[in-house]
């Protein structure tokens, strides 16, 4: 979120004209899923089963994600898709 909220200021401001925001989760160590098993609530299938009785436990992944945002006003000039809007954001600390 402080990556977004950068970006969105550097694009106010002139800073850039477009920028590509991403987070990512890695698992780096086994310290982390071995806690998860001793205490019973990792999924013994391995299988995701969200918001579904056969739901058995919690199930650690990796992943990126990222953003490639611009000003609206160049989005629309330009005739690119627009997926959000955003409309302003703030951080703490």
């Amino acid at each position: 979120m402080y990556a977004l909220h950068t970006a969105c200021s550097a694009l106010l401001t002139g800073g850039c004209e477009g920028a590509i925001v991403a987070g990512t989760n890695l698992i780096l160590t086994i310290d982390q899923h071995m806690n998860t098993a001793k205490l019973g609530i990792l999924s013994p299938t391995n299988v995701c089963h969200a918001f579904d009785a056969a739901a058995d436990g919690y199930g650690r992944g990796e992943a990126v994600g990222a953003l490639y945002i611009k000003r609206l006003s160049d989005a629309l000039k330009n005739g690119d898709p627009i997926r959000a809007v955003i409309r302003s954001t703030a951080v703490n600390s």
